[in-house]
């Protein structure tokens, strides 16, 4: 039986005229990445072997340092949903997605999620990188959170050796066999990500807390602009509008909390006696753009109408039974009580 070898592709600058490297570099590079540094075409070498082992792509190979930056629009924007595992054999590559930062050298391996923004800076090195779909993937193994993502560990040693060892291989194997060989990458990936996976789940909830937190901060500093939602959220975070779903997910949704925090600040400056604007100009200040959708979700919130919580605001402490009678007592403590459950004034600042 004949041998049929798995495909191959060889970026070889050598044999190339003077700066065309360079060239095909930078338009590979550009289908992923809207920033590289333009360094000069002669000082670029590269030497890279690049096989498809069933829609897996498997590089091997030396290149010259740069710098890629993949944005937050190029990530959501371009289609490429995938995973890409890389260690070094010489050299360094760093890389962050503004919060977290990984480093691969000899010896350590990381990976990156293209649905992900991130800058990557490589020096004058000798890599190898697996790229797949992330559904090839996810199938075996439940998705986690796998950007800038460092393994470490007697597994993180494994996984590098048997990355390192697929190269030579890949170039004796025959091309029928590479689904198979593409089913044993799978599985081997999974085994090794498996604690990586149930680690980040134990930490999932802390490192919710915290975007939650911040998240807040920034729904509270933009409450006076009536487009401003998820959308914008996901790109200041920085995050994939999946994750910041997933994390507002008990909190009724995203929009769901913008609208409950642009009511708990409205209720705050309505019960506060030294505010003297209008409702109308209150609500317009919370990103209400009329009365009328204001007081419908004001009332349908806390049960009253923004005009009695204004009205409800008393100069002195009153004795309950006295003055305004009973009825304007249980009026006044409904709406203590539901106050109760606003933030205060410290935690939406």
């Amino acid at each position: 039986m004949p041998f049929d070898p798995i495909p191959l592709m060889v970026l070889d600058t050598a044999a190339l005229p003077e700066g065309k490297g360079r060239e095909i570099w930078q338009q590979s590079q550009s289908r992923f990445y809207d920033l590289q540094d333009q360094g000069a075409a002669e000082s670029f070498s590269a030497n890279i072997n690049i096989w498809n082992i069933s829609g897996l792509i498997l590089t091997s190979g030396e290149f010259g340092g740069d710098r890629l930056l993949r944005t937050l629009r190029r990530a959501r924007s371009d289609g490429f949903d995938h995973y890409t595992f890389l260690l070094h054999r010489r050299g360094q590559w760093m890389a962050n997605d503004g919060e977290r930062q990984i480093e691969s050298g000899p010896g350590r391996i990381g990976s990156i999620d293209f649905a992900e923004p991130i800058l990557s800076e490589v020096a004058d090195n000798d890599s190898v990188t697996l790229t797949l779909p992330r559904d090839f993937l996810d199938e075996v193994l439940p998705p986690f959170d796998m950007h800038c993502l460092s393994l470490d560990g007697v597994r993180g040693s494994m996984l590098y050796d048997f990355l390192l060892s697929l190269p030579p291989r890949v170039g004796q194997t025959n091309g029928p066999d590479a689904p198979h060989l593409a089913q044993a990458i799978r599985h081997m990936l999974a085994a090794c990500l498996a604690p990586s996976r149930d680690a980040a789940a134990r930490a999932q909830s802390q490192i919710d807390g915290v975007l939650l937190q911040r998240a807040k901060k920034l729904i509270d500093a933009h409450l006076h602009e009536p487009d401003w939602g998820a959308q914008e959220l996901a790109a200041e975070l920085r995050l994939s509008r999946s994750t910041l779903y997933r994390v507002f997910e008990p909190y009724g949704g995203v929009a769901e909390c913008i609208r409950e925090r642009r009511l708990a600040r409205a209720h705050i400056l309505l019960a506060d006696r030294n505010e003297r604007r209008t409702v109308g100009d209150i609500a317009l200040a919370c990103g209400f753009q009329n009365d009328t959708s204001f007081s419908c979700a004001f009332r349908q919130a806390f049960g009253y109408a923004p005009r009695e919580a204004r009205d409800a605001v008393t100069g002195s402490a009153t004795l309950l039974g006295e003055a305004g009678g009973i009825a304007q007592d249980e009026k006044i403590l409904v709406h203590w009580i539901n106050r109760l459950r606003v933030p205060s004034t410290k935690a939406l600042a």
